[in-house]
Formats: structure tokens, C-alpha cells, sequence
């Protein structure tokens, strides 16, 4: 996967996140290409600790979609933070396997039916 790829996949996957009805038909169209294994990786380990707040606030403040350049800055900047210092790796972890996994399953749930459904078609 390109960088620009990357980009593009973390844009589709912050989709479930937003408040507001989500087309996921279209999501997993976008998605077809890449394996649903790495798709599920991205979005625990980049997108959904970036964008869980989202669904966990009483009034969400994104209703409309992630803007795509400032996502993947604040993602790239929370794995740089990982690489430099290993505390934080394994607090993101930890926080990831827990936390973010709680709240954000109903998310990939949609998007890996969504995916199934697609690629069965």
C-alpha cells in the first residue's frame, strides 16, 4: 500500500465514526483492493484512537467526515510517538486492545460485513 493509499484507506475507515448516517456500501467499494486483514489492523491501531472520541461524546463534534490532511497528521503523529518511546507503545496497546476495541467494534463490524458483502458479490 502507497503512502497515498494509506492515506486515502484511513479517510474511508474514520467514515464510521462520524455522527451522521454512513454509506457503507461505498466505504467497502473504496476498499476492495486491500486485505481485510491490514484494513482491520489500520483501523484499530491508527484510526479508531484518533477518532473514537467521536462516537463516546455526548454532543460529537465531527458530524460530516474526518478532514482527510489534519486525520492523518494526528495519526502520524501518534505513531511517531509510539516509535520513540516505548511506554507509550505499550500504553496505546494496552489502550487498543481494551478501550478502543469496546467502543469502536460496532464500527468495523459494519465495515467488515460491508467488506464481506462487497467481495462476495
Amino acid at each position: 500500500m502507497t503512502p497515498e493509499q494509506r492515506h486515502n484507506v484511513r479517510a474511508l475507515l474514520s467514515e464510521s465514526f462520524v455522527d451522521s448516517w454512513v454509506d457503507y456500501a461505498w466505504i467497502a467499494r473504496e476498499l476492495e483492493p486491500f486485505d481485510l486483514a491490514e484494513l482491520k489492523r489500520i483501523f484499530y491501531e491508527e484510526v479508531a484512537p484518533v477518532c473514537y472520541y467521536n462516537i463516546v461524546a455526548p454532543v460529537p463534534p465531527v458530524w460530516t467526515g474526518f478532514e482527510p490532511v489534519s486525520l492523518n497528521e494526528e495519526i502520524e503523529e501518534l505513531l511517531e510517538a509510539r516509535r520513540r518511546n516505548p511506554l507509550r507503545r505499550h500504553w496505546d496497546r494496552l489502550w487498543a486492545a481494551t478501550w478502543i476495541r469496546l467502543w469502536s467494534q460496532e464500527c468495523w463490524d459494519a465495515i467488515h460485513q460491508a467488506c464481506l458483502a462487497q467481495r462476495q458479490a
